[in-house]
């Protein structure tokens, strides 16, 4: 496979906003809890330069010339999707790269999502995105040319949460609680972040948990619950999956996010 050597530098790594939490790869945990407490608001998880929570990209603007651009070599596809319940949004990024160059490259023709040319940010790192209007889609898909005109087509299959919520939305903070949803359980590959906000203190709790249970539903201890502390919270959940898929010989990795509407619980 063909593609044109890259001509900007940029340095891929996985950033984990959820300070300590483990890797996605390490879901080999039956049960894993963990959380941190800081004076932030939604915008943390909801800002437009996507600071997603598995991987950002950090971009420097030095362009050289590339001497031999037919060069073959391993192509790969990093993509991510969120799709934001709570705004009526779904965002998506793309960025291609070849063999062990953390370099990216243009795609011959561009590359679209769910039918939609995305735009090219060459001051991102030749990284392409889109956004627009949507509710929950059950399949995502992005299509691109190879430069010898090859259709390549990734699908990936978000998992929903429909609803979800406690036996009560009035919580003892010393007693063990339940939630339950409304859609698969999790699986391999997944996990989520449940972001408790509390608008009168300003606090936001975010808790990553890692459960592969036969059913949707996370047990939470009481020491758990005691941690949250009392009072109004808004609570909404991010069900994030990893997906990795060989498409005719691109190799890609993909990020999707689901980022539910809020619910009011009260602590006590």
């Amino acid at each position: 496979m063909k593609y044109p050597l890259p001509t900007v530098n940029e340095q891929f790594r996985f950033v984990k906003e959820v300070e300590n939490s483990p890797h996605i790869a390490d879901l080999c945990h039956s049960f894993f809890y963990q959380h941190s407490t800081q004076a932030d608001q939604r915008q943390r998880y909801l800002d437009i330069a996507m600071k997603h929570i598995f991987f950002s990209v950090l971009t420097t603007l030095a362009f050289s010339y590339c001497a031999n651009p037919t060069i073959d070599q391993t192509a790969t596809l990093q993509c991510y999707v969120r799709l934001d319940e709570q705004q009526g949004i779904i965002k998506a990024e793309s960025t291609m790269k070849l063999g062990t160059d953390t370099n990216p490259v243009e795609i011959p023709g561009g590359i679209q999502f769910q039918g939609i040319a995305m735009d090219l940010m060459p001051i991102q790192g030749l990284q392409y995105r889109t956004s627009y209007n949507a509710a929950f889609v059950p399949e995502l898909k992005f299509t691109w040319n190879t430069p010898e005109s090859k259709l390549h087509t990734l699908l990936l299959a978000p998992n929903p949460i429909s609803e979800f919520k406690f036996a009560a939305d009035t919580l003892p903070a010393k007693q063990p609680a339940t939630l339950r949803w409304k859609g698969p359980a999790l699986e391999k590959g997944e996990t989520m972040v449940l972001i408790w906000e509390q608008k009168a203190t300003g606090q936001t709790v975010p808790m990553e948990i890692i459960s592969q249970g036969p059913e949707p539903k996370i047990e939470f201890p009481a020491t758990k619950m005691n941690e949250i502390g009392p009072g109004k919270w808004e609570l909404y959940l991010v069900r994030k999956k990893l997906i990795k898929k060989d498409v005719d010989g691109v190799q890609t990795s993909s990020i999707v996010e689901l980022y539910t509407k809020s619910r009011t619980i009260t602590v006590r």
